[in-house]
């Protein structure tokens, strides 16, 4: 019946599944605000995709997938923020919980990417810090550190996967 518009059996669909999504969201995120707005979106993306949802069998797992990788993404854009070091401006003095929470995680993620840096291999952290910190291209790093481009690439290539791997470990456990 969603398949064809039907708003009760989309609020049905809410009803039963929002509880599911929004645990599992918060337990990961630790952030009512981005559990709230994961929740959201799921439903969101579903009642979009709603002609092609007769296909699918498997409407939870449907669902949970959606929200995990939502949820990934979230993650991923919160550490990708700190390994830019990018500051957050504090526009309002009287700032609500949520964006106190924010803040706490984002300084949370810094430490950990920090931590991760730490622990690559000593040539890896030199292009890692000329590529990613200091803004040069592969060719200027491979020039500033006496080594061909490709070097460069691959030491690039095996410090993210690191990194990656590290970040999803850290922040998922």
């Amino acid at each position: 019946m969603l398949s064809r518009g039907n708003g009760d059996a989309f609020t049905q669909l809410y009803t039963v599944h929002r509880n599911k999504i929004y645990t599992e969201a918060i337990r990961l995120t630790k952030s009512p605000f981005l559990a709230e707005e994961i929740v959201q979106e799921v439903f969101l993306r579903m009642w979009l995709k709603r002609a092609e949802m007769s296909d699918i069998e498997n409407l939870e797992g449907f669902l949970h997938t959606v929200a995990k990788n939502l949820i990934f993404d979230q993650l991923k854009k919160i550490a990708y923020s700190a390994a830019l070091g990018n500051k957050l401006e504090v526009v309002n003095n009287n700032s609500n919980l949520a964006d106190t929470d924010f803040l706490l995680r984002h300084h949370e993620c810094q430490v950990i990417i920090s931590e991760a840096i730490g622990k690559l291999h000593p040539q890896q952290k030199m292009v890692y810090q000329l590529v990613k910190k200091d803004g040069l291209s592969h060719e200027a790093a491979a020039q500033e550190l006496g080594l061909s481009r490709l070097t460069v690439k691959k030491h690039m290539a095996n410090s993210l996967k690191f990194l990656r791997g590290y970040l999803t470990q850290r922040l998922l456990s």
